[in-house]
């Protein structure tokens, strides 16, 4: 009975072990993201309303650098009504009324356009994103499938909502597609890659809705970096990695206000009959009001692509295009009332080109100085210059970018439009006009 006893302990004590080695175990790898996403409260950088309140009286290189592009801003965009130090923000978008440089660290400023409303910094898994009336701070730790652990709405103070944490057992996985007007657009899906679907959630309701995707089956990340999707005004648009021959659709729309199915795209319809079985990647590069713009590349050259426009109404193909004289780097898409602008890379430059919104006819092609393009409504910014993107493909230089400063983004509103000027890695700049 003495030996039964000793086993009996024995056995006691090393189940008590091992259940502390995995409570432990749980404790240290399935912590939630929540506490890293959190805002933390950072210093408002200088502001003023002119450069030289922020920058000095001009003995800095840097400041006097900015005098013939400032001047050009103010030509274009009217008076300098206030300049803050922003370092940290490599963006910027309308946000509660006001501009907002979202970064590393994020400022919201005041309806006088001079003065910091809020100020916070977020560090690494967080991600900022988004635009309207909240933003999100993401726990994105997998750039390249948009995985997403954890996620926090924001209010125009800065001032963190409920988080969610999705990365808890029996919750389906998470992944990035789309921000903007106040909304977060995700791709879900079981950790044992059942019900893929859409999920759109604001701040206010959480989960306003879940759409259903028909899409092949294959593990839940390897799905993720295959679906691209965008919000449009009415309707959201999915679409993803297709093969020839599939019968899954390749393009879906579903409504922004409910999730319900409008149509879809069956792969046939997309590609063309050039008889090769390559997988092609298909991504929405750009909704507007009634036509979509979906990228189409195959899998061995995925940074090269051709153009194919579907008609909101009811998903029809309108147009194929090629914006130069075969598959190009696609950087940007801006779906216009008339025309559909496409930056793509060539070699050292940029190139602008404009298609017909109607049948995708070239309209015009204008070559752009520098890289790393982006098409903020009538305006084309690179690393080199600004320009005002006008009919029938021209477009007009606003501004040249000197080699100390870079331009990295713009937002043009009723209220008045804001740039982030980017100074190296160490220092940035917002400047509001108007």
């Amino acid at each position: 009975m003495a030996a039964d006893r000793r086993v009996l302990i024995i056995g006691l004590v090393a189940m008590l072990v091992l259940v502390g080695v995995g409570v432990g175990s749980a404790a240290l790898f399935a912590t939630s993201a929540c506490g890293d996403i959190d805002p933390r409260p950072a210093t408002p950088g200088t502001a003023g309303d002119d450069i030289a309140s922020v920058l000095g009286d001009g003995s800095d290189p840097a400041a006097a650098a900015l005098g013939s592009l400032v001047e050009d801003l103010v030509e274009a965009f009217g008076p300098l009504t206030g300049v803050v130090d922003v370092t940290g923000a490599t963006s910027v978008v309308e946000f509660g009324g006001a501009p907002a440089a979202l970064g590393a660290v994020t400022t919201v400023l005041g309806p006088d356009g001079a003065t910091p409303r809020a100020v916070a910094s977020f560090e690494e898994p967080s991600q900022v994103v988004g635009d309207g009336d909240r933003l999100y701070s993401l726990a994105l730790i997998n750039p390249l499938t948009g995985q997403v652990d954890a996620l926090v709405p924001l209010d125009a103070e800065l001032e963190p909502g409920t988080c969610v944490d999705t990365a808890v057992i029996g919750e389906p996985f998470a992944f990035h597609l789309d921000a903007g007007g106040g909304e977060l657009l995700l791709f879900r899906i079981e950790e044992d890659s059942d019900t893929p679907q859409l999920e759109l959630r604001d701040a206010i309701d959480g989960r306003r809705w879940v759409a259903d995707l028909d899409v092949p089956v294959a593990p839940p990340g390897i799905l993720a970096e295959r679906v691209a999707a965008a919000l449009g005004d009415e309707l959201v648009v999915a679409s993803r990695r297709v093969i020839p021959g599939e019968e899954a659709p390749a393009i879906v729309a579903v409504g922004r206000d409910d999730g319900a199915e409008r149509w879809r795209v069956l792969p046939a319809t997309i590609l063309e009959r050039d008889g090769s079985d390559e997988p092609r990647w298909l991504e929405v590069a750009g909704v507007g009001a009634d036509l979509a713009v979906v990228t189409v590349a195959m899998e061995p050259d995925r940074e090269r692509a051709t153009l194919v426009a579907v008609d909101l109404a009811d998903g029809a193909v309108r147009w194929r295009a090629d914006p130069g004289d075969g598959p190009v780097d696609v950087r940007d898409v801006q779906v216009g009332p008339g025309q559909v602008w496409v930056a793509w890379q060539d070699d050292g430059e940029v190139v602008a080109t404009s298609l017909d919104v109607r049948d995708g006819a070239r309209l015009g092609a204008e070559r752009l100085v520098g890289e790393g393009v982006r098409i903020r409504g009538e305006h084309a910014l690179t690393s080199g210059e600004l320009v005002r993107l006008e009919g029938a493909g021209r477009a007009a230089r606003v501004a040249e970018v000197g080699a100390l400063w870079r331009l990295r983004d713009l937002v043009v509103s009723e209220r008045g439009s804001a740039a982030v000027l980017v100074d190296g890695p160490d220092r940035s700049l917002l400047l509001r006009f108007g």
